[in-house]
Parts: structure tokens; sequence; C-alpha cells
């Protein structure tokens, strides 16, 4: 089978190949890694791969299969770990082509969504940067978008949405606080879900990785994707506070018809594009087809929101009185009241993910990037993002569908429906490839 065939498959569809041995656990991982050669030298996104135990897990795999023995959802799927995730296997990684030496090394532990998916079949084969952090944009250089090379794939899971955009991973594990998986979704026109606060292990290895904020969350080039892997990935962890005992609902099961979604496209503190503009109207449009109730409403409290971010991040600094702290505390607490009000009318929100698309890569301008997602961290919400459209200039960009709290199924079955009728991911129009260092072997087992 084709390579780009391969690299920009589903993983759902891999998966479907592999189990009925049209392709093998080997030549799909090959592919992967080669196109990572071929990607990074350009694109500056993953710091470490692992070509020789990526390799060995994959024929593992294959033996496995024709040995008849049971498979996981993601048995032989190549992923890749936002290198805030501890893993075992980066003792086994070398350095990714165009990158200095690692920054960070830990190979003593593994984050729990890390062991799920391996759990689950999938086979790590890269670590790909957290971008825009100051330190490793000084150690590794900035990264880039697929689909401008002068534009940035957006912070901090960045490096894992360019990665998989560009073809060289079905899958990613990535983070967000305030918007670092569903900002770089929206950059690189791939999909991703920020999942209820407490349904999957935060496991991350950094600082602030206790923020109340922060969930892991999986990326892909489909919905279907994401579906499969919060499957593997969801559930409670003993080794973390936060997670909770949510039980998980099939998004495949959900019915649109007379869902109540408010529709806004200004947050009133940045207005959109008109291109942003045209998306997010014809997403709410498609729902309405699909038997959805659409109606025009704003949140309440956005402005109050980015107050109480940047107020959150100023006691972060370890600055202010504990009394002032507690005052906070409570004025965070009306803003999730509000918000719940507010919600108890809906069952989805559709708006914007930011006011434009890709900035310039570099640009510290971008202060109000994060007026359309940061509102839904404060409060722990499901949030989806799907492409569904493209700016003027060519580049993508993302829907945000927001779920009443904890229905991550809604928000995936709206977003779902929304790939399959204006929007999903497309192959960036650049030629990416830079020089390698090494071609790997294909071999059809």
């Amino acid at each position: 089978m084709e390579t780009s065939t391969l690299t920009q498959s589903s993983a759902t569809a891999l998966a479907r190949l592999i189990r009925r041995r049209d392709v093998s656990a080997e030549e799909t991982v090959r592919a992967y890694l080669n196109r990572i050669e071929e990607i990074n030298p350009t694109l500056n996104t993953v710091i470490q791969f692992a070509p020789e135990s990526a390799i060995e897990q994959a024929r593992a795999a294959d033996n496995a299969l024709a040995r008849g023995e049971s498979m996981g959802p993601l048995h032989g799927i190549p992923v890749t770990v936002k290198d805030v995730f501890p893993i075992v296997e980066s003792a086994h990684m070398v350095t990714a082509p165009g990158m200095p030496e690692p920054l960070y090394f830990d190979d003593s532990r593994e984050s729990t969504v890390v062991t799920r998916l391996r759990m689950a079949g999938a086979i790590p084969i890269a670590v790909t940067k957290a971008t825009q952090w100051s330190d490793r944009e000084e150690h590794y250089g900035l990264s880039h978008n697929p689909y401008n090379l002068t534009r940035t794939p957006g912070g901090s899971s960045g490096g894992t949405a360019a990665t998989i955009a560009a073809g060289g991973a079905a899958i990613g594990i990535g983070s967000d606080s305030g918007g670092s998986l569903r900002l770089p979704a929206h950059y690189c026109g791939i999909a991703t879900l920020r999942p209820s606060n407490g349904r999957v292990p935060r496991g991350i290895d950094s600082d602030g990785s206790n923020d109340p904020r922060t969930v892991s969350g999986p990326m892909a080039r489909s919905v279907e994707d994401l579906i499969i892997t919060m499957e593997a990935i969801t559930g409670i962890d003993a080794q973390d506070a936060a997670s909770l005992p949510l039980s998980w609902r099939n998004p495949r099961h959900v019915n649109l018809r007379g869902l109540r979604c408010a529709v806004f496209t200004n947050n009133g503190l940045v207005a959109p594009t008109p291109d942003i503009n045209e998306a997010v109207t014809n997403a709410a449009e498609s729902l309405e087809r699909a038997g959805a109730i659409t109606e025009f409403a704003v949140p309440p409290g956005m402005e109050e929101a980015m107050a109480i971010t940047r107020k959150y991040l100023h006691y972060c600094g370890a600055e202010g009185r504990v009394a002032e702290y507690f005052k906070f505390l409570e004025s965070w607490d009306r803003y999730r009241l509000a918000m719940a009000e507010f919600m108890s009318d809906y069952d989805l929100i559709i708006c914007p993910v930011e006011a434009d698309a890709a900035p310039v890569a570099g640009d510290k301008s971008g202060a109000d990037s994060f007026t359309y997602t940061a509102p839904f961290s404060l409060v722990g919400w499901p949030c989806a993002v799907v492409r569904a459209g493209t700016s003027a200039s060519g580049l993508p960009i993302g829907v945000q569908v927001v779920g009443a709290p904890w229905r991550d199924d809604l928000a995936l079955a709206a977003a779902l429906h929304l790939e399959n009728t204006v929007g999903g991911w497309q192959p960036s129009p650049l030629n990416l490839k830079g020089r390698t260092r090494r071609r790997l072997a294909t071999s059809r087992r």
C-alpha cells in the first residue's frame, strides 16, 4: 500500500486494515517513522522518536494477530506523546531529525494515559514538542504550521497537532489548561477533545501540572479516532487525585434531533474575522438541518472569565495574600454557578476557537488568543474542535463544540456530524519533505 495512503488514513481505518491483514502493523509504523523523518527538519515538532523499538513492537503486534490473539481497538496504530507526559520508551528513543538532544530525559515512570494506549494496542513512535514554552523555544527553536510555514501551529500541544496534520502520527496525546489542545487543532485543521475535568488522568510531569484547569486529551485527523482513543484512556486513576469515576456514554448513540444549541460568533472581547464568523454560522446551520434547535446566546461573564484567568495566573506566581486568594476562589465559584445556570437551557454551545486563523510563528502579541477557550476551562466542560472551514489565505478554521457538564458524548457527536457535513481534515498542499538522515526500509510481512 502507498505510504501516503497510510499516513493520510484515519486510525480507525488503519486498525480495520491491520485486523483484516490488508496491511501489517510493521508496514504502517515504518510509513509513519519515514514520514517523521521527511517532515521534521521543516516543521521542527518532534524531539525524539523510536524507530527500533517501534518496529519491534509492530512485529510483535503482527505476530499476535497471526496467532489469533485478541486485539485492542488501536492494535498496531502509531501514536505520539507530548513531551510533558512521562514515557518509559524514552530510554530507547533517539533525537529526531533536525533537533538537538532532548532537553529533559526521564524514563523512570510512565503516564497512565500512555500505558492505557499501549494496553489498547497502540505503538508510541515519537515525543512531540510542547510548543510556545520559552525553554523549548530557546532549546529547539520555533515550530511551524504545515499549511503555511510562516505561521505557528499554536501552543502548547502544537507539536502534536502539526505532526498529526502532516501525517507523522495517526493519534496524539496532548494537554489543555486554557486552550492548549483546542487552539493547535484549530490552527492545524485537525480534531481534538478537551475532556471533562476528571475524565482522563492528567499524568503530566511539568511545572503547573496541578493546575485545576488542566486535562489530558486526544488529537487526531478524525472525530471517530477521538472516540476510540477516549474509550481507551478514560477512567479513574488512583494515582491522580483529580480523576473521577465518570461513566462513559457512546457518542455514536446520540440523536442530534432536539438538542438545544446556543450559538455565538463574537464574545464581545475580540471580534472574529468574517471567515471565522462564516464557519461557525455554517456549523450551526448544519446542526439545525440535522434537527438541533439553535439560537443566538452568549454565555455570561466572558470578560469576567478572562479577569479570573489573569488573576489565577497572578496567584500561580505566588503573589498576593491568602485572604485575597480566598476572595478570588469565591469569584471563580460564582462564575461557575452563572455558567451552570446558563447551560441549564442548552445541551451544546457552538462558537469560535479563536477570532482568527493561525498567526505568524513567533508573534508574541496574541494575548487575546484564549478568550474563546479559557471560559470553558474555568468550568471544566468538554470541548470538541473540528475543522469547519478555510480562511481566505488557505489556513484551516476550526469550530468549538462545547458540551453540557460531563456530556463529552454530545460534543463528540455534534463534532462528528460537522466533520461529515461542513469540514474535516484536509492534506496540506505544501511539499514538506526535508532532508532525511536515512530511510527505513518497508517490508510487507
